[in-house]
């Protein structure tokens, strides 16, 4: 059975809640001692004669304190905010730049070992090893999913905003989009591999085809290309947030 308490959210102190807190209240709390300060401008003769001196001077005293020291954690908690704010961002860029150079390189790999290892050359025509071919398109489809998890985390934890958003995110879904395509060849063929071990001929796999092709435009124009322009819009940033 669990409690209906909550604690401070994972990895805040309690010091960092209690600071929070105050700032929360400080909207609500001005106002309140804003009056009272104006009360004692206006009427401070009346409310003198009701009090002791020490008292109306330390009352007083509290209340400007409270102004002043609310306005000061006011400003850094502002301040505070706004800095991790950007270290959060800073940090999902650089997350996201080593994540798609992975992939980008992963990719680039599971090209080489296709047509080194999954592809039995044969005067009537290259065959595809099923096993190979299997085990590596999983691997693809790795690379792809990453894809899709930094689209979005692009578009929800950076600065990158408006056009140069939009530019950064079609750059990363068309790579995404040509992995997704290749993939989509395996998931299709793959179950009509035939014999023992499983083979099937390279002409009838149009997608792995393209894909392992030496001179393979997509594989260019779909995802090194724009891989290495979203790799550069990265850099950029990293650069320009040290």
């Amino acid at each position: 059975m669990t409690s209906g308490r909550s604690g401070p959210p994972a990895g805040e102190s309690r010091a960092s809640t209690s600071r929070r807190r105050l700032e929360d209240l400080t909207p609500w709390l001005w106002p309140a001692v804003l009056i009272a300060i104006g009360c004692f401008l206006l009427f401070g003769s009346e409310i003198r004669a009701r009090l002791d001196d020490d008292v109306f001077k330390m009352t007083y005293q509290f209340l400007l304190l409270v102004v002043i020291g609310g306005g000061v954690t006011g400003v850094y908690g502002r301040l505070d905010r706004r800095r991790d704010k950007r270290d959060r961002e800073r940090e999902t860029v650089r997350v996201v730049r080593t994540e798609l150079a992975n992939a980008y390189n992963q990719a680039k790999c599971i090209r080489r070992v296709l047509r080194a290892r999954a592809i039995a050359v044969s005067p009537d025509g290259d065959t595809v090893l099923g096993a190979v071919y299997d085990k590596q398109m999983q691997l693809l489809n790795d690379a792809q999913l990453a894809f899709e998890d930094m689209i979005r985390d692009v578009s929800d934890g950076t600065t990158v905003s408006g056009d140069a958003l939009r530019t950064l995110t079609a750059e990363m879904e068309t790579g995404e989009k040509y992995l997704h395509d290749v993939i989509a060849g395996w998931e299709r063929l793959y179950r009509t591999f035939e014999g023992e071990p499983k083979h099937k001929p390279l002409a009838h796999l149009p997608e792995l085809s393209a894909f392992i092709a030496t001179s393979s435009d997509p594989f260019f124009t779909r995802f090194q290309q724009p891989a290495r322009r979203v790799l550069a819009t990265l850099n950029q940033q990293i650069a320009a947030s040290n």
